[in-house]
Parts: C-alpha cells; structure tokens; sequence
C-alpha cells in the first residue's frame, strides 16, 4: 500500500501520465479525422458518380434523343454537301467550309423553323451545363471527356460560329454558351 501512495503523491507520475494521456488523445484526434477525410472523399466521389449517371441518362433521354437526332442529319448532310462541292480541297479547308455551312443553316433556321432551331439550342444547353459543372468542379473534365468527347467535338464546329454572330447581337448575353464552347475547344485539343 505504501508503494500506491508514493505513485499517488509522486508529480512526476502524474505529469508522465497526462503526456501519455494527451499522445494518446491525439493519435486518436489524428485516426478520426482520417476516417472523416477518407468518408468525405467517398461522398464526394459516389456524388460526382452519381451526377455522370444523371447526365447520362439526361442526354440518352427522348427529350435529347430528337435533338441528337436532328443534330445528327444536319452534320451528316453538311459534310456531304460540302465534301461533294469541294472534293479537291484539303480536309482543314473542307473543315472550315463545314463550320460556315453551319453558321448558314443555323442562322436560316434560326428565322424559318424554329421549333427545329431550339431543339438544337437545347442541345448545345445540355452541354452548357456539363460546362458550368465542370468550371465548378462538380465533376471531373476527364470523366466528361470520357462520355462526351465526339459530341462535344462536333457541337463545337457546328455552333462556334453561330454563336459568335449571336453575340455581336444587341441584347444577347455576353458569354452564351461559354461553358460548351470551352468543353468543345477541350475536346478538340486532347
């Protein structure tokens, strides 16, 4: 019993103990917030995976299927138009006719149907909005280069025009489209 005393009333056992105490304290502080930090990661990701799947199934949606197909006749008939008039001519020029070509139907369509001309703007919206969440980092650019690599591409050769015509316009917003168009010159570098 003597012995419990003199540890009991010895400071240097005491001031031993609390140092162990607060190490162990720590390291306990220190694994906690490991675990929290590697939780919110997996939110973070099961989120971001969750929104790709949400895009996804928003761009194979029949709102966007009648879009994509509208979308899908125009660049077929474009390029076969201009490849036909332009045979001889090298691919970057046959590229560069393609985009004018565009700039021509979109603004013709823009005035005379309507119903089809925002259809395809609703379009290129979807991929305004990929954009937005891809400048905001609510998902990565590679995962949505995995899944929209071409179209992006293509809606950017098709619209760049367009839409640069559109903003010398009195009253249009600057910055339209701004997002798409970013992803598209993203997917045209890579």
């Amino acid at each position: 019993m003597s012995i419990v005393v003199r540890i009991v009333d010895d400071p240097e056992f005491w001031e031993q103990a609390s140092w162990i105490a607060s190490v162990i304290g720590c390291f306990i502080a220190v694994c906690a917030a490991g675990f929290a930090a590697t939780q919110l990661i997996d939110v973070r990701r099961a989120s971001q995976a969750t929104l790709l799947l949400e895009l996804d199934a928003r761009f194979d949606s029949s709102e966007m299927k009648d879009a994509r197909e509208l979308f899908a006749k125009l660049r077929d008939d474009i390029t076969v138009t201009v490849s036909a008039k332009n045979s001889s001519a090298k691919d970057s020029v046959k590229e560069q006719l393609v985009c004018e070509e565009w700039k021509k139907v979109l603004s013709e369509m823009r005035s005379q149907d309507q119903d089809n001309y925002l259809m395809l703007i609703g379009y290129i919206g979807f991929f305004e909005t990929v954009g937005l969440m891809v400048n905001r980092k609510y998902i990565a650019n590679a995962d949505v280069m995995s899944l929209f690599k071409g179209p992006l591409i293509d809606i950017g050769r098709s619209f760049r025009l367009h839409i640069e015509d559109r903003l010398k316009e009195m009253g249009v917003s600057e910055g339209m489209f701004e997002h798409a168009l970013s992803l598209s010159k993203s997917a045209s570098s890579n």
